[in-house]
Formats: C-alpha cells, structure tokens, sequence
C-alpha cells in the first residue's frame, strides 16, 4: 500500500538544513524535500552529520521523567533509558561487552582451483573491540590454524578441500568456532576413444562418457576455444571426407573449471567405390531442343535430371495447361508445371521448370509416341528396385549414430539442394544437405500435382513414375518416392492422373 504523506505549509531553513514538517512525521535534512521514511516518526537525513543525544550531568536532575526517556549521562559516561521509574544503564563507555558464537558460516561449497570461494559469518555478536577471524587448518593459531583473513564476509582461495574456521576475537575475550568445508571441483578426465563407425564418405567419431564432464568438444584441429561443443553427446557425425582417407580429430571433455587433456582420434573412410561403366558409350542424349545430364550407377545408365520434354519423341505435342477438372478427367498424357509462387527461391516458371522439370501424368507412359529419347524408357519397378539393391550391397548407404539399415539410400540418391531441412531424421535427404548426392543421381523434390489437379509437397517430396501398373487397379500406378525426412526409397500406388517426375533410363544392350 503506498503512503501519502500530506505537506503542511511548515517548511522552513536552518544553516543550510531544510525541516519539513508533515501530518505524519517530521524530516531534517541538509538535501531539499526530503520526506521521512514510513515507519519513523522523526527521521533524521545526512550524509555528513550525526545525531547528538542530550547530555545531562546526572539523570537526578530530571523532573518527572518520561517512560523511555533516553540521556547521555556526562557523570557516569553511559547511555541510559528510563523504564517505569527506574534508570538502566544501555551501554557505558569502557564497559566490556563479550561477543557470542556464530550460528554457522554460508557460502560455497564448492569451487573450481584457484577461484576464490565467498564465505560469510552468520548470527553471533561482536563485543567490544571484536573481529571475526578466519583461519584454515585449525581453529586460531593456538589450534594449529593458519589464519586467512578478517571480517564479515571473505574470499578464500583454497587449492584443495580445506576446512574454515570463525570465531569473534576481542577485547573481553574469544568465543569457539564454527565451521565449514570448501571443496575442489576437479576438470574431467579426458575422454577414452570409442569404436568409430566410417562409410565412404563419413566417419562417425564415437568416445567413451566421462563421469565428471558436462559437455564435450570437438575439432579437426588442436584448438579447444574454436572446437565445436557437441554438448553432452559422445560421438560426432563427419560428413563431406574422401574415400579410403585417414584422418585425425580431436576431443575434449569440460565441466565449469575447464576442459580435460586432449584426446586425439584416428580413422579411414570406407573404400572408393568402382566407376560405373554403363554410359561410357553413351551420348548425352537431346529431346525437344535441350540435352540432358546423365550418370552410371551399377550397370544402369540414368538421367541425372527430371524430364521436362513438350513432346514426345515422335514430336507429337503433349497436352498442357489443363485446368483441374480437366487434369482430373483426362485419359491421355498430359504435364504440368508446378506453381512456382508455393516454391521459396522460385520467382518464375521458367526458373521452375530449370530446376525441377516439368510434372507428368502416368498416361504419358501409354502414348505410341514416348515420353523418353529413342534408347531410353520410363523405368519399371524392378528397375528401380535394382537400383536399390545395387545401393545397399555397394555401400552407398548412410551410417547414422544408431539404428539404420543398408536401405537407407535416399540420401546417397538425392541433390545437395532444394530440400526441406530438418535436424531430426538422420541419413535423410534434408538432414545434412552436404553429404547428399553420393551417387551423382541428384533426385530433386520435384512435389507432384495431384489427380484433383492441386499442387502438393514441393521441396518435401520427390516422386518419380515408373512403367508398373498396379497389379489389381487399373486405374492406378506405381511410382518411387524420397521424403526429405526419409531414408527409404518407397513404393506408392497412386491414380493415373497424379502428375510426377520422370527419370528416363538407357534400354538394356
């Protein structure tokens, strides 16, 4: 509750000292306005004068004194109040007051080497000309103690777990001690090296846990203020290293006195994998004005790019620009060009079509005329499903910090672009962008455009067409899908009318 304290017009000066007197209280005090503190009646304010108490040669020569009247007594050189008409003595100079023993002594309990550790004394008196004395060791130099410092509150600087000791020493004697215990929070042990685990690519750097650390550092260098903190995790995931390569990396445990001795960790990434040879003798092959990348993986040879044709190999143009019902209706093969305004870092079609190519219906597979270059097909299922063998049995698989398998291909297959990023879901495509595209693939997510003719999963999703119907729905066809959070290359069954990438692939010889 705040208080109103109510000016009268009694304010008046005296050698510089202003008094103002209120309905509640009265203040004095060599600063302008100043109003006395709620709880006083009289409040005196200086920060250069004292109050002088009244000084009366004998208390006998008061009439009628006051209950709590208080005087100076010049005779007997005392403090004295009246209390029910008797005069005590409150404290007489040369009067030997005797201190009392703390309570106990607070602070820390536990400090770092060579850090000061803050002790304070708590309860107890100090009598007349006391000191509260600190010492280690002992309690005062008569107990063997060493003393370290003198007042209320001190820094000690101990270098291993000491005990303190307090005590008031003074002129009408020494009371016994209190005591405390500081102790030394040691840096950790260094790490112990662990099994690492390595890919072609990728090493995984794993070390043993050590009881006293809180975190842990790690760098490519002998250098503990630039290394990475790791936190509390005892293992690091390298991404972006040479095959069949040997490298050394660096490690160290801390807590909140400083880091351990440097542990220093060797390891080889995984052997090179063998060159494809399934498009030496291949031209880049060129459809509808624009030549397109290729790449070998195992014996396949494939286009390392989305299809983006406007016609068929036999010239014929392919429908476009179908609205959604039409999209939705249509029984031959059609495209479409996915929204561009959906897509961060797109500001046309045609920036979307460089990037992502051009989104296909499954009837484009039916037309006499073919969706890929003379020499090339849309893949069937088992032509991807290849593909995935080749991957798992060669190596191209990710290694992630636990779990996996050898199907965790997607990211050895996906472009170092354009996917959704996420800090969850190791060995996915949008996981660690950097160590994507082992296999020169470069699978891009494309999104689709569904059978009702709506634009979904840019950058999230990548799907891709193959030649398989679905066994029992006619009505229904089978592509491949990569998720940016995925690890696995699935298999969907969906409607004919979904629009989707197309990777063509080299006829067998």
């Amino acid at each position: 509750m705040k208080t109103t304290y109510y000016l009268l017009t009694i304010s008046f000066i005296l050698f510089g000292y202003t008094a103002n007197i209120y309905s509640q209280a009265v203040s004095v005090s060599d600063k302008s306005d100043q109003q006395p503190h709620e709880s006083a009646l009289l409040d005196l304010i200086s920060d250069e004068k004292g109050f002088l108490m009244t000084r009366i040669n004998g208390n006998e020569q008061i009439n009628d004194p006051a209950e709590s009247l208080i005087i100076f007594n010049t005779q007997t050189y005392c403090f004295e109040i009246h209390l029910e008409g008797v005069w005590y003595e409150i404290w007489c100079h040369g009067e030997c007051v005797e201190s009392t023993i703390p309570s106990e002594i607070t602070g820390d309990e536990e400090v770092c080497e060579s850090e000061a550790a803050e002790l304070t004394v708590q309860g107890g008196m100090l009598g007349t000309g006391a000191h509260w004395m600190w010492y280690s060791e002992g309690c005062g130099e008569d107990d063997g103690g060493v003393f370290v410092d003198d007042g209320t509150t001190i820094f000690a600087y101990p270098s291993t777990a000491t005990t303190y000791y307090v005590r008031a020493e003074g002129d009408c004697g020494i009371t016994d001690c209190v005591s405390f215990e500081v102790g030394i929070i040691d840096v950790p042990d260094a790490p112990t090296e662990g099994s690492h685990v390595a890919g072609i690519e990728v090493i995984q750097w794993n070390w043993n846990e050590v009881d006293e650390a809180d975190g842990y550092k790690w760098h490519t260098d002998d250098d503990y203020d630039n290394a990475t903190d790791v936190n509390s995790n005892n293992f690091y995931l390298e991404s972006g290293l040479d095959c069949e390569t040997s490298y050394t990396r660096y490690v160290w445990a801390y807590n909140e006195c400083g880091p351990s001795e440097v542990l220093v960790l060797n390891f080889e990434t995984e052997d090179c994998l063998p060159e494809s040879e399934a498009c030496d003798e291949a031209d880049r092959p060129t459809m509808d004005g624009y030549e397109y990348e290729i790449v070998g993986i195992g014996d396949q040879c494939w286009f390392a790019e989305n299809l983006r044709t406007t016609v068929y190999a036999d010239g014929t143009p392919i429908p476009h620009n179908l609205s959604d019902v039409e999209w939705n209706a249509t029984e031959e093969g059609a495209y479409a060009i996915y929204d561009y305004n959906q897509v961060d870092g797109i500001d046309s079609e045609e920036q979307m079509v460089e990037v992502f190519g051009k989104l296909y219906n499954w009837h484009t597979n039916e037309e006499t005329g073919g969706i890929c270059p003379d020499g090339w097909s849309v893949p069937s299922n088992d032509d991807f499903q290849i593909l995935r063998a080749y991957l798992a049995n060669n190596a191209y698989y990710c290694v992630p910090s636990e779990g996996g398998n050898i199907y965790w291909i997607t990211q050895s297959l996906s472009a170092k672009s354009w996917w959704q990023e996420n800090d969850e879901y190791e060995c996915s495509p949008g996981y660690d962008l950097l160590s994507n595209n082992l296999t020169g693939f470069s699978a891009l997510p494309a999104g689709e455009r569904n059978q009702n003719g709506v634009y979904i999963n840019a950058i999230a999703n990548g799907m891709f067409w193959t030649s398989t119907e679905h066994e029992t729905n006619d009505t229904a066809g089978t592509s491949r899908s990569i998720n940016a959070a995925g690890q696995l290359l699935w298999t969907w069954f969906d409607n004919k009318n979904s629009g989707r990438s197309i990777r063509c692939l080299m006829d067998s010889k």
